[in-house]
Order: C-alpha cells, then sequence, then structure tokens
C-alpha cells in the first residue's frame, strides 16, 4: 500500500492554498499583537531568523492550517451553506435507501443476514461501496476531481477569506487607533467589507452548484451499475 496515493497535486493545491491565506492571516494577527504590546522589533527579528527555516515553517503551517480548515469546512459549513439549500437532498437520500434496501434484501434472502439486523444495517451501509466491484473506481475519481474537490476548495477559500479580514480588521483597526481615524480608513474598510461579502457569495454558489452536480453524476453512476433483475418468463 502506498501512504502516499491519496496525496495528489489537486488535494494538495486545494489544502495548501487556502491554508497559506489561514497562514498570512496568522502572522498578521501576530504582528498586530506584538505591535500593540510593544514587541514589534522580537517579532521583526523571529520571522527574519532563517530564510529557509521561514520556508519550510510556511509549508508547514499553510498544510496544517489547510488541513484544519478542512475539518471545519466538512463538520460545520458544508451542512450549513450548501446540503441544506439542496433542493433534491431528501430525494436523494430516498433513492440511497432504496439501493441499500436492493441489496441488503438479496442478501437476507440468501442466507447472509439475519432480518432483524437489516434495518440497523441501513446507516451504515454506503451504497457507492456496495457497487465497488462493478464501478470503475477511476469513474469515482473523476467525479470527486471534476466537482467535489472543486466545492472543498471554494468553502475552503471563503473561510479563509473571512478569517483574512478578522486579521487585517484588528491590524487596520490598530493602526487607526494609533493615527485617528480618517476617510482612506473609513474607505479601505468598506472596500474590504464588499470584498470579502462578494467572495463568500461566489464561492458559496458555485460549491452548491458543484454540490449538485456531483450528487446528480453519483446518482446517476449508481443507477447504471445496478445489477438488472431476470425477467420472469411470461
Amino acid at each position: 500500500m502506498n501512504p502516499f496515493s491519496a496525496f495528489n497535486f489537486g488535494r494538495l493545491i486545494k489544502t495548501f492554498l487556502p491554508g497559506y491565506v489561514h497562514f498570512l492571516s496568522l502572522l498578521l494577527a501576530g504582528y498586530t499583537v506584538a505591535n500593540s504590546l510593544g514587541y514589534q522589533d522580537e517579532f521583526k527579528r523571529l520571522t527574519n531568523h532563517s530564510e529557509v527555516l521561514l520556508s519550510v515553517g510556511v509549508l508547514a503551517g499553510s498544510l496544517i492550517l489547510g488541513i484544519l480548515s478542512n475539518m471545519v469546512v466538512w463538520g460545520f459549513v458544508t451542512d450549513r451553506f450548501v446540503r441544506r439549500h439542496f433542493p433534491h437532498d431528501g430525494v436523494l437520500r430516498e433513492i440511497r435507501e432504496q439501493v441499500v434496501q436492493h441489496y441488503l434484501s438479496r442478501v437476507s434472502i440468501n442466507g447472509g443476514i439475519k432480518p432483524a439486523h437489516l434495518q440497523a444495517l441501513r446507516t451504515f451501509v454506503d451504497p457507492k461501496y456496495l457497487l465497488m466491484h462493478r464501478i470503475d473506481t477511476a469513474k469515482l475519481v473523476y467525479l470527486e476531481e471534476s466537482y467535489w474537490y472543486y466545492m472543498e476548495f471554494q468553502l475552503n477559500m471563503a473561510v479563509a477569506g473571512i478569517v483574512a479580514y478578522a486579521a487585517f480588521a484588528c491590524y487596520w483597526s490598530h493602526r487607526a487607533f494609533e493615527r485617528g481615524l480618517s476617510w482612506k480608513w473609513a474607505a479601505i474598510v468598506v472596500l474590504a467589507t464588499l470584498a470579502v461579502g462578494g467572495l463568500w457569495t461566489i464561492c458559496v454558489r458555485t460549491a452548491r452548484r458543484n454540490y449538485e452536480r456531483h450528487a446528480n453524476g453519483l446518482v446517476s453512476l449508481l443507477l447504471g451499475h445496478l445489477p438488472s433483475e431476470p425477467r420472469q418468463p411470461e
């Protein structure tokens, strides 16, 4: 088994780029806190200590923050902002249950599973893996790379944009507190708010479209590979 087989270029990019934005936001927030506490010189010496170490830290930190961001997206953002807004989610759930029931009923008839256990198994069985012996793995990978990876990347970038906006707001508020408010400060805050709001709207809308296309493609793939029942002679 190749432990690096799950880390292809597409998966690394969709994890690294949002993580890199998170890393820059963390640096900006750290600089703001250090500057407000009077440790800006120590912060600059720490970041300028070694270019090699800084480069390694950027790569490792971006990947770690990207993975953490993906966990947040998978656990909260996807359900809240994508799945709940998918109009056919109930229909797809019914189709999934029918596919699972189709296979479990055949297993029960053959004596492989007790009928009392079938109801419990419905919540654990994934029809995609039931049909792995029929579906070409390349087709599943194509579906994920075509739609699902883009959806995860878009949601991660939306979250990264919110975090970057928060770090920028802290930094700019600190500067405004030191130098005083001005029309330039207000204009930059308004433009940044509009930019982040537009980025969030675009990313979430395109993520919903990608989720819809992925769901439609997956259901079509599953139904197309269901075993046909032999026709009874008339």
